[in-house]
């Protein structure tokens, strides 16, 4: 599939997207986020502003938080655990996006699990 992409920018979109198929087989609304994910990514990617790549990081994150909230109830396989990884990295790495002026306490518990 083309993405009309460079090939550095098509090789990382194609793996965001390899991994998030990974987590959308989980269930339909992990599919929903992993397709939200995948938009934002490619938009980031073709429309390189900062408020993009805000979306980007904040959807990634909520894929990651969800996915967390199924420890003990679902037992993720290793590709999926490896996917988790790809994306927890990537939110680690970009944590600085997700703060959100006036929520302090919120944004200090979030960078923090992400940084464990």
């Amino acid at each position: 599939m083309s993405t009309g992409l460079g090939d550095d920018a098509s090789s990382a979109y194609h793996r965001f997207r390899q991994n998030a198929r990974m987590l959308g087989t989980i269930s339909r609304s992990f599919d929903a986020l992993a397709h939200s994910a995948t938009s934002a990514y490619y938009t980031a990617l073709t429309q390189p502003a900062p408020e993009e790549w805000t979306t980007l990081v904040t959807r990634t994150a909520t894929l990651v938080q969800r996915t967390h909230a199924l420890y003990g109830i679902v037992v993720l396989d290793a590709k999926e655990r490896e996917a988790l990884d790809f994306f927890e990295a990537i939110v680690r790495e970009n944590a600085d996006l997700l703060v959100v002026p006036g929520a302090t306490a919120a944004r200090v518990n979030l960078v923090a699990a992400f940084r464990t």
